[in-house]
């Protein structure tokens, strides 16, 4: 957790299956979190998760293809702007029974 000062500290992070609950608490040798002053939550795999945080790896193109939008459903495969970043993603744009515009993306 980083803090308005840019203090961090450190989180542990337990996923309680039986409720769906994630739970945070400050990490050993840290004395308690500070909800006044919280700032950010950073948490994830950098080597699998997409950095949010790091502006270079959130540009994506397209390949330029024309797709057909009178279907219910398309995927549009998109790909990162920096070369040395290998997490593309598929952009998946449906049209649900009720009308509401899904836009989901996996990488």
């Amino acid at each position: 957790m980083v803090e308005w000062d840019s203090k961090t500290t450190m989180l542990k992070a337990t996923y309680k299956k039986d409720n769906k609950t994630l739970v945070l608490r400050a990490d050993e040798g840290f004395e308690f979190i500070d909800m006044w002053n919280m700032k950010d939550i950073h948490y994830g795999n950098t080597d699998t998760d997409i950095n949010l945080c790091m502006p270079a790896t959130n540009y994506y193109k397209y390949n330029g293809d024309d797709y057909n939008l009178f279907t219910n459903s398309i995927e549009i495969p998109l790909y990162n702007m920096q070369n040395d970043w290998d997490k593309n993603l598929t952009l998946t744009i449906s049209i649900l029974a009720d009308g509401t515009l899904n836009l989901f993306y996996t990488f």
